[in-house]
């Protein structure tokens, strides 16, 4: 059994990169000033804030990879994995 954190998770989060992911994932990148604009807000002083309601749901999009990374692995090494925000845990 492992657990672990992922420390200053939030705060680590930069916009540029998060919109360049938000971007990717977007069928409707003729939109992306709507896309950046909407995303801005979810940002306070250039860092995403642990308070928001937003910030655990942009953050899964943002460890996106991460988890499918993962989820190869779980089949191969008989892991479990369970991901809650910036909470790893198997």
């Amino acid at each position: 059994f492992l657990k672990t954190d992922i420390h200053e998770f939030f705060g680590s989060i930069q916009y540029d990169t998060l919109l360049d992911m938000a971007l990717e994932k977007s069928a409707c990148r003729r939109r992306k000033h709507v896309i950046a604009r909407a995303l801005k807000t979810c940002f306070y002083d250039g860092h995403m804030p642990i308070g928001f309601i937003t910030s655990p749901v942009l953050s899964d999009l943002y460890l996106h990879k991460l988890d499918k990374k993962y989820l190869n692995r779980e089949d191969k090494m008989l892991l479990s994995i369970l991901r809650a925000a910036n909470h790893l845990q198997s």
